[in-house]
């Protein structure tokens, strides 16, 4: 783990996701909080960060500026619905997410290099 200090004895999820096709150029885009990452800009967006102080943190970044609207409304009814404000599970055609809406930090995607989806400790701006 990034600080293995400061989560002993905690449980941490540290996950990288890659497509297994060329999902950029789907016909229906993929969506939701791991599959909007997945738009064919080139573009990489890095939402509000929480800051650290003392020994508890209470999250409420929530991803802020990199994802389209809030949160919540990636909420689901239940634990193996598709519906929420964004779901593109029965849809036959729908267009990426609009970028230039977006109010997170924008860096350029590391072509040429894996490209995978997720976490990490260190913002790197390239």
């Amino acid at each position: 783990f990034g600080n293995l200090a400061a989560n002993k004895h905690k449980k941490l999820l540290d996950i990288g996701v890659e497509a297994l096709y060329d999902a950029d150029h789907d016909v229906v885009a993929p969506h939701g909080i791991i599959g909007q990452a997945y738009d064919g800009d080139d573009i990489g967006i890095h939402g509000k960060i929480d800051s650290r102080r003392g020994d508890e943190t209470t999250t409420t970044a929530q991803a802020e500026g990199a994802i389209e609207g809030a949160w919540e409304e990636y909420m689901v009814s239940s634990p193996f619905s598709t519906d929420f404000k964004y779901s593109r599970f029965d849809a036959t055609a729908a267009k990426p997410r609009d970028v230039s809406a977006l109010t997170g930090v924008k860096t350029a995607w590391r072509s040429g290099k894996e490209q995978m989806v997720g976490a990490t400790g260190t913002l790197e701006v390239v």
